[in-house]
């Protein structure tokens, strides 16, 4: 019983100091900090690519790596072959399709449903925001972005 309980309050304790590192990355991740820098320089350091070697040539120049990786997916990829039979939809006879609906724009209804379907402790998507902000920032922003 008490090892449930531990492990409750780690799994609490866990989830507390992650919600606070992005509450101090909304706060200053974003300003001129130390903190800001480190981040960018190790994302730099994490993307750049210092060498590529093609066809036993190492290359470190800009210009030869990306015309090297150019290369090596156009390879991949190819050209498109010639085909000797078309297919004509219109003979197949499938009864008209109404897209307008597609065109429509989105109501409060479903903006709404989609977000207390989010999970509120994970991020959807690069900017960082949780489900949790979504759900309780949805009042605000319905009364400001949706117009009668």
């Amino acid at each position: 019983m008490l090892k449930k309980h531990e492990l409750a309050l780690s799994l609490l304790l866990r989830t507390i100091a992650r919600l606070q590192s992005r509450i101090d990355w909304l706060r200053d991740g974003d300003a001129n900090t130390a903190l800001f820098h480190l981040h960018s320089q190790h994302w730099k350091r994490k993307n750049f690519i210092p060498k590529l070697v093609a066809n036993g040539n190492i290359l470190t120049r800009q210009e030869d790596k990306e015309q090297a990786a150019f290369d090596f997916y156009n390879s991949l990829l190819g050209t498109a072959e010639q085909r000797d039979i078309s297919i004509y939809l219109e003979q197949l006879e499938l009864p008209p399709q109404d897209i307008q609906e597609l065109d429509a724009f989105f109501t409060k209804e479903e903006v709404w449903e989609t977000i207390k379907g989010m999970p509120s402790d994970k991020a959807p998507g690069p900017e960082g925001f949780t489900g949790r902000f979504y759900k309780s920032c949805w009042p605000s922003s319905n009364q400001i972005l949706w117009r009668p």
